[in-house]
């Protein structure tokens, strides 16, 4: 019977069809299906449960609002005026055009830098420590700086760490006042605090203002987390 089939299966013209079939495979392990991170933090975000409540409000100033169209229009006018200018094409074709740097830094003191200290402040949710769903727009531009000596200030910017005290190289010491302490033969360089010293800032108001400076660190208090350091209020 076997040699029969065999045969038959080499004589035949009939197309042999071969189906292939799964089958299902129940598992009796039970397997733990865990939320994922989304879901845990859509979890744990309450302006989720109450959008009303936890709605975002603008304590900042309100400034006049111009429109894009305008803004564009504006922003076409000067590229026109900078390019019939002859004397800013010529030297620019012969590589001797030269940007002043002070005169960038305070067009984008008033233009760029009010929505990106925005948005740095909102990533790092600095608002959201301070203020809870409050937050603002910085339009008044703060310039901070601690003094090294008469010639050299350190900078605060968004993001640079300024230690209370520097240690720099030994060839500084002529540049920075610094104050020799012999100690078991050994000489150590100790140089003016930077950060632990009072900084100096800058920013442009009316004589008839008011204003309230706050220097906090919603970070630093090493007894309760809940809690922030208050370090100026004036």
């Amino acid at each position: 019977m076997t040699s029969w089939c065999y045969g038959k299966l080499l004589t035949s013209r009939t197309p042999v069809q071969l189906q292939f079939l799964r089958h299902k495979w129940i598992t009796k392990i039970k397997v733990n299906v865990y939320p994922s991170l989304q879901e845990r933090l859509a979890e744990k975000d309450e302006a989720l449960r109450d959008p009303e409540l936890h709605a975002p409000v603008n304590i900042g100033f309100s400034t006049a609002k111009r429109s894009r169209r305008e803004k564009l229009y504006s922003q076409i006018e000067k590229s026109k005026a900078l390019k019939q200018d002859e004397t800013l094409e010529r030297l620019a074709r012969l590589k001797l055009l030269k940007v002043d740097l002070d005169d960038v830094q305070e067009q984008w003191t008033t233009t760029g830098a009010p929505a990106q200290t925005f948005v740095l402040a909102k990533h790092y949710k600095i608002f959201q420590d301070l203020f809870g769903n409050a937050f603002f727009v910085p339009h008044v531009y703060l310039n901070v700086f601690y003094n090294y000596n008469e010639e050299l200030v350190s900078v605060v910017h968004r993001g640079n760490v300024i230690k209370p005290a520097e240690y720099i190289s030994g060839w500084l010491k002529e540049v920075y006042s610094t104050q020799i302490l012999h100690v078991e033969n050994q000489i150590d360089f100790t140089y003016d605090s930077v950060a632990a010293n009072t900084p100096s800032i800058q920013f442009e108001s009316k004589p008839e203002d008011l204003w309230t400076l706050v220097m906090t660190n919603p970070d630093g208090n090493l007894y309760d987390s809940e809690y922030e350091v208050l370090h100026w209020f004036v």
